[in-house]
């Protein structure tokens, strides 16, 4: 009988080693050595209003991603540079739009700028309660997002970066469904997708789902 223990004590040991030392690609995680997005240039290329350009690269790592799930993280590290937007170019936001209407990257770009603006609204207070200005306006901010979501979705379906930015604004406007849906939807289409499920988790935080009441009853 101590053999058996021990012998089941080695294997629970040998398959913890395992775990630890498999890479975490082997998880369906994105590794450092597949992130090879340069933000800066897309912010120039964005600036000096080379969209067509801009339209080819952001497409590029959508579709590397949808042949290869190594490939997530350039999607998001893509787009996640219109988060760094002044307010001042979203002109250029409403021109590449006008120029280039059938295509998706636009949508997504302005929807991640969208999503930054209502964060920025919302403030850094714990909670913010629904007949407040600072809601308020972040629930204007996150409508807008929501319109280029469904344009984008419409173009393409496969666009986790949107998921992404559902599952936020569900959480932050307290409409759970919504995030529910948009995480089954992403995986439904990408089921080895990490960042999907990183995003949703994140959203189970008291500060990231603005209800401390929640969590404090839970």
């Amino acid at each position: 009988m101590n053999r058996i223990k021990s012998r089941f004590s080695y294997s629970i040991v040998f398959l913890v080693l395992v775990i630890i030392l498999l890479p975490i690609s082997s998880w369906g995680q994105s590794t450092s050595y597949h992130r090879k997005v340069d933000k800066s240039t897309l912010l120039f290329i964005f600036q000096h209003q080379l969209f067509k350009s801009l339209n080819a690269k952001l497409e590029e790592y959508q579709s590397a991603y949808d042949q290869d799930y190594l490939e997530e993280d350039n999607v998001f590290d893509a787009f996640d540079a219109f988060s760094k937007i002044d307010t001042a170019c979203e002109s250029l936001f409403h021109k590449w739009i006008n120029e280039y209407s059938e295509f998706y990257p636009p949508y997504v770009a302005r929807a991640k700028y969208y999503c930054t603006c209502a964060r920025e609204a919302r403030g850094s207070k714990p909670v913010v309660d629904k007949d407040q200005k600072e809601y308020k306006e972040m629930e204007r901010y996150y409508a807008l997002a929501l319109n280029d979501i469904t344009v984008a979705l419409k173009k393409n379906i496969r666009l986790d970066v949107c998921y992404a930015m559902v599952v936020e604004i569900g959480s932050l406007t307290a409409h759970e469904e919504l995030k529910r849906r948009a995480l089954t939807n992403a995986l439904k289409i990408h089921p080895y997708a990490y960042r999907m499920r990183l995003k949703y988790l994140q959203t189970l935080v008291p500060r990231l789902g603005g209800s401390y009441k929640k969590w404090k009853h839970s």
